[in-house]
């Protein structure tokens, strides 16, 4: 596993009751797309097609809303059609990371005017190679933007709008605030990105040899199926076998009864496959 890395970032604005969202180029398998929407008013829920997870939405100070969308890429991506109740202007920042998982998001409004600050809120990182997104903006153009928070600017193509990503470790938090020249409301958004859980069957460890009337123990994690004694299989030509039992989660430890084998004592081994059914 290794920590997500920026990648690329597109933006759009629409006033109609629906937008298509705006893509950055050269989206992979497996990269993590976060759409971020704000309005400057209040709009009811927004809805996402395409298999976006709707991951966040706040509209509690009556004055404009924040969504926020976010998805693994498929290897064929298209898109997607953000849905509105109502016809307003809405300004949509698409982030794209080579990696990761949604974690812990939190935001904060500045409902006063004259106090020219944007504040990201706190917000706990799980893993140690995380990073952290922090979106803001204010209800009209600030004169400037105090370019002093921590972590690396994304230019948003918005100048009511500024984002900035960093690095972070496990159970870090950030109280970063961002001081702009202007008489407006604003509004921060803290956003982690957990790095991904690994994909697909990994064969732990097993013991160093088979032999009947005995036990042997696979170790495996991360299957797309939890293995039971039910779906799971080792398999070496005309020998099957299944599990006795299934311990733990994640890693989790087979346990296989060992019988009667059509295969006879080799010194280079067997090649077993081992089977778990969706």
């Amino acid at each position: 596993m290794a920590r997500p890395s920026y990648l690329d970032f597109a933006y759009d604005a629409d006033g109609g009751t629906s937008s298509v969202a705006p893509m950055p180029a050269g989206i992979a398998e497996g990269n993590l797309i976060v759409i971020v929407v704000r309005t400057g008013v209040t709009v009811s829920r927004p809805t996402i097609d395409q298999g976006y997870t709707d991951l966040y939405y706040d509209a509690s100070q009556g004055y404009g809303v924040v969504a926020v969308f976010t998805k693994v890429a498929t290897s064929s991506e298209t898109a997607p059609t953000i849905t509105y109740g109502e016809i307003e202007t809405k300004y949509i920042h698409t982030f794209l990371f080579d990696s990761g998982t949604a974690g812990a998001i939190d935001s904060f409004w500045q409902t006063s005017s004259g106090n020219d600050v944007i504040t990201f809120p706190s917000v706990n990182a799980v893993g140690a190679n995380s990073v952290l997104l922090k979106f803001g903006y204010t209800s009209g153009a600030p004169t400037t933007f105090d370019t002093a928070a921590r972590g690396t600017e994304v230019v948003t193509g918005d100048n009511t709008t500024v984002a900035y990503y960093e690095d972070v470790g496990a159970g870090a938090t950030t109280v970063d605030s961002l001081d702009f020249t202007s008489d407006k409301r604003a509004i921060g958004v803290s956003l982690v990105i957990e790095e991904s859980t690994p994909t697909g069957l990994t064969i732990d460890s097993t013991d160093a040899s088979m032999q009947r009337n005995t036990n042997f123990q696979v170790v495996c994690s991360t299957p797309a199926t939890a293995p039971t004694t039910g779906n799971t299989t080792l398999t070496n030509g005309n020998d099957t076998l299944t599990p006795s039992s299934v311990t733990g989660s994640d890693p989790y430890t087979l346990t296989f009864a060992v019988g009667d084998l059509s295969k006879q004592v080799d010194a280079t081994g067997y090649d077993w496959t081992l089977e778990i059914t969706p």
